[in-house]
């Protein structure tokens, strides 16, 4: 059975931490002019479950997803390329990601990105992940990961701590 699809919205929730990504919209485009291109995105929960302050190594236990299905009319529909952007948040800066305290003013720092060894940043631009929708993926759910990361000593309060970074589509 597959999970409920809530375009557009996900909360991402872990036990003492949590984040959400929201997927805020999908910017459609044009591929060329004889393609119309419609596109549905939905996110997945990013757990980064318990912070230990005192530990030496960081947190990266935490994965989710973002998703796509794509439709398209037109007899040129064999393949576009597209983007996936997951925008800075709160900081305001993707290279610096933090996450607040509820209730409180102390941040955690914490990093997202497009491959399991946590070398590829996720945000925008240049740091965006690209990729190529072909013709036997139409009306099927694309997924790629998000992984996460907490890097370690930082000296934080007990808490619940939250973000919400947009995730942006364009093709």
């Amino acid at each position: 059975m597959r999970p409920k699809r809530t375009p557009f919205r996900d909360l991402v929730r872990s036990s003492a931490l949590w984040a959400r990504l929201i997927l805020l919209t999908v910017i459609a485009g044009m591929p060329t002019a004889a393609m119309a291109v419609s596109c549905t995105g939905a996110t997945g929960t990013l757990a980064f479950g318990t912070y230990d302050t005192r530990a030496s190594l960081p947190n990266d236990s935490s994965s989710g997803y973002v998703e796509m299905r794509c439709t398209c009319s037109g007899l040129d529909c064999i393949a576009f390329g597209y983007n996936i952007e997951i925008q800075s948040g709160g900081s305001g800066d993707a290279a610096n990601r933090k996450m607040k305290r509820t209730g409180g003013t102390e941040t955690l720092r914490y990093e997202l990105y497009r491959d399991a060894t946590h070398l590829l940043p996720w945000g925008e631009g240049s740091s965006a992940l690209g990729g190529l929708y072909l013709l036997g993926q139409f009306g099927s759910w694309q997924r790629v990961y998000v992984n996460g990361r907490i890097p370690a000593g930082q000296a934080v309060r007990s808490g619940a701590y939250t973000d919400t970074p947009g995730v942006v589509i364009n093709f």
